[in-house]
């Protein structure tokens, strides 16, 4: 936001002793070559300008690697690269600059299998600066996102041996399935002791939860690959930690152990599958009644909101992620924006001894891609060959449109709504089909096109839910509008 010159006057300005005129400054924004495959806008200013500060702030931070911040270490710590990779990718192609990020940790791995919070790996940090379970995870989880979203088996191939090693370290380093901890919930908010290592949840609950993440990862890596003896060895591997997890930190009533906020530690749970499913809507329920009871403050941090947000959208509370954001009192996005920043800071309030230009907390990104539009795809889907479209219309919005362009091709939805009727347009792209969620009080009020949408070409009823027609349909544009009420 500043530029310091020395040696120079401003044209119009005195200067008696006979410095050199400035007549003109021009900045140029540099960044990665990553192009950019998403847009998304909505009715909602706010939504608007949290959107552009978010992308501000990845932009700063997309250079030859995902660094923290531009302006003072200019690093490649680790766990913004995966946590945020669901929000950057829906907005710039990372197939190429996150497949040279493994590179990177490849390089920097210790000979024991350890990874280290930043990768190249140069600074002689020491304790959880040095070494942390939720950063070395990169590691692991961006083989997977980028197969995921990509579809190339070569970045599994290329670092599966690396994936095993780090998940073997945690094993070896850790005590009873419980691995060494470090920073935990970096930057959790609302608890009164100041910024810095997490003050809510246990270090080691995060630590653990993410070591169950990278064995499963690891065996579902396997498994593609044709690995059988290394999938069945980290599948039973995920399977003790996943026991031993619950055992050790779920404390019942809906709660995983916390000191004061379940958010992040439920979040966890529920996100990567350590809950049990007869726990689950009691731990959703948890997150949901210390949200309303802080007045809808966010209490996650660095590591847990991404986590927080995944939850909240999987599980359909889009209204309370739109309170959450609509918010504005200290502590918000909002009210970062109604100070005049216009990147996002490494602190929830703005702590102007932090960094000013992070884009760790920006998870709000994937929300509007992933949920307010609406677009996702499969659990056992890979490259967005099979695809779902669930738009989030209970949020308050009145419209919301937005494309990503998937490597098998466009995706767009722009749906409206008012109180008695629902827009939606989808395309889809081809040799990828799509499963559509459009609000309505029944199929029979549903048309695509002008004709009634189950007797539409390329278009198939499959049930209604909780206030949606369901339909699958195959590549190619479709709209559909619907009576609510």
């Amino acid at each position: 936001q500043y530029l310091e010159v020395v040696g120079a006057v401003p044209h119009g300005h005195p200067n008696p002793e006979g410095l050199p005129v400035l007549e003109k400054i021009e900045s140029v924004h540099v960044r990665s070559s990553a192009r950019q495959v998403g847009d998304f806008a909505c009715s909602n200013p706010l939504f608007m300008k949290i959107c552009e500060s978010i992308d501000w702030a990845v932009r700063s931070n997309l250079a030859h690697v995902l660094t923290d911040c531009p302006h003072r270490e200019k690093m490649g710590w680790l766990e913004v690269s995966y946590l945020m990779g669901p929000s950057i990718s829906r907005r710039y192609d990372l197939s190429r600059l996150y497949a040279k990020v493994t590179r990177d940790i490849r390089d920097s791995q210790g000979e024991d299998g350890v990874i280290y919070t930043v990768a190249p790996n140069y600074p002689k940090f020491k304790g959880g600066f040095r070494y942390t379970p939720e950063w070395g995870a990169a590691g692991v989880v961006i083989p997977w996102q980028l197969y995921r979203w990509y579809g190339d088996q070569r970045v599994l191939k290329e670092n599966l041996p690396s994936m095993k090693a780090f998940v073997d370290y945690m094993k070896n380093t850790g005590k009873e399935l419980i691995p060494k901890s470090g920073l935990g919930d970096w930057y959790d908010y609302g608890h009164g002791k100041g910024n810095g290592p997490s003050k809510f949840t246990p270090a080691e609950l995060t630590a653990m939860a993410t070591f169950y993440r990278c064995a499963d990862l690891v065996a579902k890596t396997a498994e593609v690959l044709g690995e059988k003896k290394d999938a069945q060895r980290y599948r039973t591997l995920a399977d003790q930690i996943r026991s031993k997890f619950n055992q050790t930190y779920y404390v019942g009533d809906g709660q995983y152990q916390n000191h004061g906020s379940c958010q992040t530690a439920n979040a966890m749970a529920l996100v990567t599958g350590l809950c049990e499913p007869e726990n689950e809507q009691a731990v959703l329920d948890a997150i949901l009644a210390d949200l309303k009871q802080r007045g809808y403050q966010q209490t996650a941090g660095d590591v847990g909101f991404h986590y927080l947000m995944e939850a909240l959208g999987r599980y359909g509370c889009n209204e309370v992620v739109s309170k959450v954001l609509n918010r504005r009192d200290e502590g918000s996005y909002g009210n970062i924006i109604d100070r005049g920043w216009t990147a996002l800071p490494e602190a929830w309030d703005a702590n102007t001894t932090a960094s000013m230009n992070h884009c760790m907390l920006g998870h709000a990104q994937q929300w509007f891609y992933m949920d307010v539009l609406g677009i996702r795809q499969a659990e056992d889907s890979v490259a967005f060959k099979t695809i779902i479209i669930k738009p989030a219309v209970e949020t308050g919005l009145e419209w919301a449109k937005g494309h990503y362009d998937s490597v098998s091709g466009r995706i767009t939805v722009d749906w409206k709504q008012t109180a008695e009727e629902a827009k939606v347009t989808v395309t889809i792209p081809p040799n990828s089909t799509a499963t559509v969620y459009v609000p309505a009080k029944d199929a029979a009020s549903v048309t695509e096109s002008g004709k009634v949408a189950s007797k539409a070409e390329g278009v198939k009823f499959l049930r209604m839910e909780k206030g949606r027609a369901v339909f699958e349909v195959a590549s190619g544009t479709y709209e559909f509008k619907s009576t609510t009420l």
